[in-house]
């Protein structure tokens, strides 16, 4: 950036000189137009050089998602930072993200119901996507990765049968989780996961019980109390792929 502010400024001073001689009385009105005219042509063909040589150069610092490992394996299903920030939902740092391209999972970073890698994922309907900037340098797995669609069978049992279905590497997700997850999906993909149910969270409401989240009006998740002995045909779990 600091070249091309310093080579447009080289530009501005030569055009003033040739204004400057350009407008001697010995050179005619005729090639005065013309020396004008070749200088304006030369100064926007210089700006469209630079500015886009300055954006190669911007994109080529980033890291390469698709280049890895785990976009080979999911696709648009993985949502990195720099989506989130153009839809202005939120906003990283370059070192942010620089830690979330370096702590991208391994192929075989998942063992979900003995299915090794990141297929697994994909196998389930997991999407992945980044924690809230504010977390990136603190949680545990700065990387969310929820299936998005309730277990299937998972209805109609109360909360202790749901938590028995998350063994291995799975666990169910917060409420916080949950709320973030939907509105990255939203704001992405404009799909609406958990529309017309509810899936059960970790998060203990006030009555003892644990929250449930669902109903998503896009993309944001209504919560509600579900007493953990209640089964309904409405509230199912989901889960979170962990280490």
């Amino acid at each position: 950036m600091r070249e091309m502010c310093g080579g447009i400024a080289i530009i501005s001073f030569l055009g003033l000189c040739l204004w400057s001689w350009g407008s001697q009385p010995h050179i005619s009105e005729a090639r005065s137009q013309k020396l004008a005219k070749a200088y304006f042509v030369f100064y926007v063909l210089f700006v469209l050089s630079a500015v886009s040589a300055s954006a190669q150069t911007m994109k080529a610092a980033g890291p390469n998602w698709t280049k890895t490992k785990v976009f080979e394996k999911l696709g648009e299903r993985l949502i990195i930072p720099e989506e989130l920030m153009r839809t202005g939902l939120a906003t990283y740092t370059g070192a942010e993200i620089k830690l979330l391209f370096d702590k991208l999972p391994s192929p075989s970073w998942y063992d979900l119901k003995g299915n090794l890698g990141l297929k697994a994922l994909w196998d389930h309907g997991y999407k992945m996507a980044p924690v809230p900037p504010s977390l990136v340098a603190t949680a545990p797995e700065v990387w969310l990765s929820i299936r998005m669609e309730a277990i299937q069978d998972s209805f109609n049992e109360d909360w202790k049968a749901q938590s028995a279905r998350l063994t291995g590497h799975k666990r169910m997700p917060t409420a916080e989780e949950m709320m973030w997850f939907a509105q990255v999906v939203w704001v992405t993909r404009h799909e609406l996961p958990f529309e017309n149910i509810y899936v059960r969270t970790s998060s203990l409401s006030l009555d003892g019980g644990h929250l449930c989240v669902g109903e998503n009006e896009g993309g944001v998740l209504k919560v509600k109390a579900c007493a953990d002995d209640l089964k309904s045909p409405d509230i199912g779990v989901t889960a979170v792929a962990v280490r």
